[in-house]
């Protein structure tokens, strides 16, 4: 997968669960652990942070565990693992 296509796949999750860089409209619900992980990833892919994105990418697979939506938590881990394969 192509870096525009991974920040744009990361963008899409962010807004998805209310990320927002305006520290008044970040999200502070239970997810909030989960894109704090989306946004790292995001940051570090931007400056060319390979080993701490995929870091980041798998600590964000690992607390999807929050999203309780079964299927949603399913489509989030298998994007975020087509992001690292």
């Amino acid at each position: 997968m192509q870096r525009d296509q991974q920040l744009a796949s990361l963008d899409r999750l962010i807004g998805d669960f209310g990320g927002s860089s305006e520290p008044d409209k970040r999200s502070v619900g239970t997810c909030a652990l989960f894109l704090g992980h989306l946004q790292a990833a995001r940051r570090y892919l931007l400056g060319a942070a390979l080993d701490e994105f995929r870091g980041s990418a798998r600590q964000a697979i690992d607390s999807a565990i929050s999203i309780a939506d079964a299927v949603k938590q399913v489509q989030v881990r298998r994007t975020l693992e087509a992001l690292l394969a």
